[in-house]
C-alpha cells in the first residue's frame, strides 16, 4: 500500500498533467475564438484542431476522476462523506464538461451544415453572436460546477495538515472567488482576473506536491500508565 507521502506526489503529478493540458487547451488550441462572434469564420476553418481541442479538454475532466479516487483513501482519514463528496463532485465535473464540450461540437456540426464556404464572412459573423449563447452558457455553468470539488479539495488539504496551510487556505479562498465571481458573471458581470488567483494556487499545490508530497499524519500519542509507588 502506498504511503501518504507517495500518494501526495503521484496526485502532484497528476495534476500537474492537467494543469498543463488546461493551459493547452483553453489558452492555446480552443482559446477565446469560441467566446468570440467571429466563431463561425475562424474556428469552421480549422475543424480538425477544434475536435483534438474537445478531445483533450475530456481528458482534462477524466483526470479530476482519476485524482479523486487517488485521493480518496487520504481523504477518508478525515472524513468518508467528504471523500465521496469530493469524488461525487470531480464526476459530476467531467459530465458538466461533456455538455460544454457536445455544445461546442454541435456548433460546429451547425456551422458547416448551414453556413458553407461560400456563405459570406459577415452574413456568418452575425449569426455567430446567437450561436454562441448556447456555448457561453454551458461555460458558465461548467465552471460553476468545477468550483465545487476544487473547493472540498483545498478544506480538506487545510483540515488534515497534508500541505502548509497558507497554500490549502490560499486555495481555498481563491475556489470560493472563482464561485463568486461565475455567479456574478451570471448577471452580466465578473472579470478574468479573478480566476487568476485559483489557477496560481493550483499550479502551486501541483509543484509542492511533486517536490514534497502530502505531509505524513502525525503519529498518535500512547499513554503509558505508571503504577505508584
Amino acid at each position: 500500500m502506498k504511503s501518504t507521502k507517495q500518494i501526495g506526489h503521484m496526485a502532484g503529478v497528476l495534476f500537474l498533467i492537467q494543469f498543463a493540458m488546461g493551459i493547452l487547451v483553453k489558452q492555446i488550441l480552443l482559446g477565446p475564438g469560441t467566446f468570440d462572434t467571429n466563431f463561425l469564420v475562424d474556428i469552421l476553418g480549422n475543424a480538425t484542431q477544434l475536435k483534438i481541442s474537445v478531445l483533450l479538454d475530456l481528458l482534462v475532466a477524466v483526470l479530476s476522476v482519476v485524482i479523486a479516487v487517488v485521493l480518496l483513501p487520504v481523504f477518508r482519514q478525515f472524513n468518508d462523506g467528504m471523500a465521496l463528496l469530493y469524488l461525487s463532485f470531480c464526476i459530476m465535473g467531467f459530465a458538466n464538461a461533456a455538455i460544454e464540450n457536445n455544445s461546442i461540437l454541435s456548433l460546429l456540426a451547425m456551422g458547416q451544415e448551414y453556413f458553407p464556404e461560400t456563405t459570406h464572412s459577415s452574413y456568418k459573423e452575425s449569426l455567430g453572436g446567437l450561436v454562441q449563447e448556447r456555448r457561453i452558457w454551458a461555460h458558465y455553468v461548467n465552471l460553476l460546477i468545477s468550483a465545487l470539488p476544487l473547493t472540498v479539495l483545498y478544506y480538506v488539504l487545510y483540515r488534515l495538515k497534508l500541505v502548509p496551510r497558507l497554500l490549502s487556505g490560499w486555495g481555498l479562498m481563491s475556489a470560493l472567488i472563482m464561485f463568486i465571481n461565475v455567479l456574478w458573471a451570471f448577471f452580466g458581470g465578473g472579470s478574468m482576473l479573478l480566476y487568476a488567483p485559483l489557477g496560481l494556487a493550483q499550479l502551486s499545490l501541483s509543484l509542492w506536491l511533486v517536490t514534497k508530497g502530502f505531509r505524513e499524519p502525525s503519529p498518535k500519542k500512547t499513554i503509558t500508565y505508571k503504577a505508584p509507588g
